[in-house]
């Protein structure tokens, strides 16, 4: 409900993507040697796929892995992590 979650300032997914996601791991990447994220696909709204795409076509050297999040009942999910080095 907050005012200032990204997905409220950027009125489409693309938008979003590039300004949000993309400039927020170029900083990122800045400032550190390795990155880490975890983000996944949602809904109809395909972010990991998206961005295994855009560090494959920006030649970004990262390790696609799996981080397991425990569930209601004893189960487990799990979702991607990417971690990016310069």
């Amino acid at each position: 409900d907050d005012k200032n979650q990204s997905f409220k300032k950027y009125s489409t997914y693309s938008d979003w993507f590039e300004l949000f996601l993309i400039a927020s791991i170029k900083e990122a990447m800045r400032v550190s040697k390795k990155v880490a994220i975890n983000i996944s696909n949602t809904g109809s709204y395909l972010i990991a796929d998206d961005l295994e795409k855009w560090l494959n076509d920006n030649k970004v050297h990262f390790i696609l892995d799996k981080i397991r999040i425990p569930k209601f009942g004893g189960k487990f999910r799990y979702e991607p992590i990417f971690v990016m080095e310069k």
